[in-house]
This record gives structure tokens, sequence and C-alpha cells, in this order.
């Protein structure tokens, strides 16, 4: 096999040598943060636990799009019923409280649910939240005190108001509804 040739097997794989494997590594896109990385950054940038899935996945949209966008890996969010939904997001729930880096408490996939870091998880966050600037991190903490000041209801109302394209397939959308301020 000669330099610049690639082998193809009979399912269509590519077959490249350890050089040109590392030439095609070098061109592929790293971000900074991963999946996992979201998910304790949001944890840990608070003192107290998230408490609702829905809260917790639109605090993940929000640190998505309003902080980490450029920087992270994309989540994949999809409108769905209350609010933007990331499945790559929720698949790492349970990996995470299988492996003791976080509880899941309260019934599933409702707004009793409680998402809370453990020491470990505490851990891993903190040096997630190392790799920030002073700046941003200071940013995702007032962000995520906002966000949970907001509740469900404030956090969903905003991101139908900044996001209405994730609106749409919400089965709470019409609970949302938009006001236009000032005179006609």
């Amino acid at each position: 096999m000669g330099i610049g040739e690639v082998r193809i097997a009979s399912d269509g794989t590519r077959i490249y040598t350890y050089e040109q494997a590392k030439m095609v590594f070098r061109k592929l896109e790293c971000r900074e943060f991963l999946l996992d990385d979201l998910m304790l950054m949001i944890l840990g940038a608070g003192p107290q636990p998230v408490i609702g899935a829905t809260l917790l996945m639109n605090e993940l949209f929000l640190l998505y799009k309003e902080v980490l966008k450029d920087r992270s890996e994309d989540p994949r969010f999809v409108p769905y019923k209350p609010g933007p939904h990331s499945f790559h997001m929720a698949g790492k729930l349970d990996p995470l409280d299988y492996h003791g880096v976080l509880k899941c408490r309260g019934r599933r996939n409702s707004n009793s649910e409680s998402f809370t870091l453990t020491p470990k998880g505490r851990a891993m966050a903190e040096e997630v939240l190392r790799r920030l600037s002073k700046e941003d991190r200071a940013l995702v903490e007032e962000k995520r005190k906002g966000w949970d000041q907001l509740g469900v209801s404030g956090i969903l109302d905003y991101v139908h108001k900044h996001y209405p394209e994730y609106r749409e397939a919400s089965s709470v959308k019409d609970k949302y509804k938009d006001v236009v301020w000032g005179r006609d």
C-alpha cells in the first residue's frame, strides 16, 4: 500500500496505515469539554442539588447554548415535551449514577427527582471547573444560581422566549404566551 493510498474493506470501511491515521486524527476538530464535563460542570457549579429533570435539562441546554457552545461537544438538543431535550445528556445520568459520581433521587423524569454529586463527583467537577478561566467559572456559577432561582416555570419561559425553535414540540408551549410590550 502506497503512502497516499487508502484500502477500502468490503463493507466500505477505510483502512489506514498508522501514519495516515495520525494525519487524519490531527485534522479532527476536538472540543475542550465533553458531555460528561457539562453534566459535572452544571452540578458542581452550585452547592445544592438540581431539583427536577426538566430544570436539569434546561440548565444543561442554556450552559451549552449561552456559555460553552464553541468549546463543547454538541449535546444535540431537540424540541421535546416540556422543552429542549438531549437524549445524549439523558443517557449520561445512569452511568454517572452507577459509577458513584452522582445520585439521582426521587421519581424518575419528574420535577421531584434530584441530582446531587457524590464526594467523588464533587472532586471530578472541581477538576472540570478548574479548566475554565476565572471569569468563565464565575459566569457558570452565576448562571447556575440564576437558573436555579428561576425554577422550572421561569426557565421554561426564558427558553421558550429566547429559543422559539425548541418550543414547537413542547407539551407546555401554550402555557407560556408571547407577550409584546409597547403600543401599536
